[in-house]
């Protein structure tokens, strides 16, 4: 297990803790992917729980939380103390994993679903759930004409917290920590 300093101080302690977050986050993807046959009744869930519709806040909080220790993992790889840090674009620009402004948006979002989907269900200020809501709009919905030829405009979903997109944004903090970390083989 090593000792408490071992944890601190080196980066597969990190490394393996964003491993199980991810690992988590997967779980939860699994079991919105799979919804209608979910085994809900093995789990203590009412007839017609969805999880669909129950788990989406988590699977960002997961995908977050694996993110930040990920990132953390680069930091005490290169000897960085960001204990205090928690944005992920930040940890990112600390780490030296660099991200289009698309992708940092995501990031962002990502950090907001700790707060907010985790440690706090409601924003504490209304501006936070204010710029919340409007980070994810711009972020995660696209505007489609209602029909060919319409004026009227529908949001939609584009995908951008889907597994493969956020694996995307993954794996340059992933080889960053392979770059750095003294516990890979060459």
């Amino acid at each position: 297990m090593g000792s408490y300093s071992d944890q601190q101080s080196k980066s597969i302690y990190w490394y393996n803790t964003a491993m199980d977050l991810r690992a988590s986050a997967a779980a939860v993807h699994h079991a919105i992917q799979c919804d209608s046959d979910f085994p809900t009744a093995d789990y203590g869930f009412p007839n017609g729980f969805r999880m669909s519709v129950a788990c989406p806040r988590s699977y960002r909080m997961l995908w977050g939380m694996a993110f930040e220790v990920l990132a953390k993992a680069v930091a005490v790889a290169t000897g960085e103390n960001v204990r205090e840090i928690h944005r992920l674009d930040d940890l990112a620009e600390i780490a030296s994993v660099r991200y289009s402004s698309e992708q940092q948006a995501v990031l962002k979002i990502l950090s907001d679903a700790i707060y907010w989907h985790g440690r706090y269900p409601v924003p504490l200020k209304e501006e936070h759930w204010q710029k919340l809501s409007s980070l994810t709009r711009s972020t995660l919905l696209d505007e489609v004409p209602l029909a060919e030829g319409s004026d009227a405009i529908v949001l939609c979903p584009n995908n951008k917290l889907s597994w493969e997109c956020l694996d995307e944004l993954w794996s340059p903090m992933m080889e960053r920590l392979f770059a750095v970390a003294d516990w890979i083989g060459p």
